[in-house]
């Protein structure tokens, strides 16, 4: 049986020496799991974890990639302290980008003639 292929990267980055493979691997299926419906629009995520203030570690960033097959990048942020809670906000935002550019492309896409 061969292991189940991914339609696009997942790339996880912190700033953290101490980077725990659990918050790398939660990232990574939360990103799968809620992009899965736009798929086949999408080339690579970046999702990138750091502290937002350097003087005020416990306060943490989250902020979402989309490197979409068309070029374009979408990008979503989220800021607090728990980490898997700013994963899901950012991922939950970054999807809902992604529908409005979708419905914006579709709105200003040029009708084709009727020959």
């Amino acid at each position: 049986m061969q292991p189940a292929q991914h339609p696009f990267l997942v790339h996880v980055r912190t700033g953290w020496i101490d980077f725990s493979p659990a918050l790398h691997w939660y990232a990574t299926q939360k990103v799968r799991s809620v992009l899965r419906p736009v798929a086949s629009r999408v080339r690579a995520v970046t999702v990138r974890i750091a502290d937002h203030e350097p003087h005020d570690p416990s306060t943490r960033l989250c902020a979402i990639d989309v490197t979409l097959k068309s070029a374009r990048t979408i990008s979503a942020t989220s800021v607090g302290r728990n980490v898997y809670e700013l994963v899901d906000r950012a991922t939950e935002a970054s999807i809902e980008r992604l529908r409005e550019q979708h419905e914006a492309d579709v709105i200003h896409e040029p009708l084709s003639r009727i020959a």
